[in-house]
């Protein structure tokens, strides 16, 4: 009876180990994906709010540059 304790328990710990060397490769996986260059649509939106030179709100330049590229949204 303990013997089969003892062997669960090993289980489980296996299954602990192998969960816990594998949560930081997909994290690192996933912070690969989100260092990716901006699309051509994110560029251009962070071109038109760093060009601001009318001292516009964040919300007029944005609200500008979706008027502007609406074809691009849809």
């Amino acid at each position: 009876m303990f013997n089969k304790r003892f062997g669960i328990g090993i289980l489980i710990l296996v299954i602990l180990l192998v969960g816990m060397t594998l949560i930081p490769a997909v994290s690192a996986q996933e912070i690969s994906k989100i260092s990716k260059k901006p699309s051509e649509l994110e560029q251009g939106l962070i071109d038109s709010l760093n060009s601001n030179k009318k001292n516009l709100s964040t919300e007029d330049v944005v609200a500008n540059y979706v008027k502007a590229n609406k074809d691009k949204f849809q």
